[in-house]
């Protein structure tokens, strides 16, 4: 485990009734003063060619680390060929699962907690079209809308109003002369 990083969470949400996390991958000298701090290591990271699964040193540490920060914690492994991910929950007993990982860059990740969910690209959502609402398009419309008619409103009026000034300067300056 020489490669190891940390791994802070940055959004979580449900897609398809699961639970899912972006998580990003950051050096720092202590994982406790990280935590202490920030409130946001979620997990760890390593990188180790050739290896395949997860090994019982690995599974110990893992667990101690849960137990240490006193929360679930989630581990990828990435080797030559593919990204592995698990949750260890927090408890007496060693416990942790398999997850599914996905990354397109090595620095940000998404995470499904759920293992019996379909795994989906980020792009998905573009060819599914899952995300698009009509109405929410049209709410964000019609308030632009609105805001500029108010702008246009206020301008006529400025207009006006310095218009108005404008006649009264003169007929003060006609009366002056």
């Amino acid at each position: 485990m020489d490669n190891i990083k940390v791994l802070v969470g940055t959004d979580t949400f449900h897609k398809e009734g699961s639970p899912h996390l972006m998580v990003t991958m950051v050096d720092c000298d202590s994982v406790s003063d990280r935590e202490d701090k920030y409130k946001d290591v979620i997990g760890f990271y390593d990188y180790t060619p050739g290896k395949d699964g997860i090994d019982n040193e690995t599974i110990k540490i893992m667990d101690d680390w849960a137990d240490i920060l006193k929360k679930n914690i989630i581990f990828l492994l990435k080797n030559d060929k593919k990204l592995s991910g698990w949750l260890f929950e927090y408890s007496d007993e060693i416990s942790y699962r398999e997850i599914q990982a996905f990354t397109l860059n090595d620095v940000n990740y998404d995470i499904w907690l759920d293992p019996d969910t379909n795994f989906w690209n980020p792009v998905d959502f573009l060819l599914e079209a899952e995300y698009y609402t009509p109405s929410a398009d049209e709410e964000f419309d019609n308030n632009i809308n609105e805001k500029l008619k108010h702008i246009e409103d206020s301008i006529t009026q400025l207009d006006t109003r310095i218009s108005e000034l404008t006649n009264n300067m003169k007929e003060i300056v006609e009366k002056i002369i």
